[in-house]
């Protein structure tokens, strides 16, 4: 897939879950604002959650690709014994 690719697709779900999660919870505790739907709002929450999930998948990028170079290095070790 490669790395930007993961980024932008694990990026693009965190994305919007956050984005779900967010308004959801506004909505169902009552605290959704009046400006909610204004240009400013949207991209605020656009933009932070963009942040985010480029985050998220950096970071999930790089935990899985550790944990595949452990995986390569055990199996070579197991194969030398």
């Amino acid at each position: 897939m490669g790395k930007w690719n993961y980024i932008a697709v694990y990026g693009s779900v965190f994305m919007l879950l956050m984005l779900i999660f967010r308004n959801g919870s506004d909505y169902f505790s009552d605290k959704l604002s009046s400006d909610l739907f204004t240009i400013n709002s949207i991209l605020k929450q656009l933009v932070s959650t963009a942040i985010g999930g480029f985050i998220y998948g950096l970071i999930t990028w790089f935990m899985n690709e550790r944990k595949y170079e452990d995986l390569i290095k055990r199996q070579a070790n197991e194969s030398n014994s």
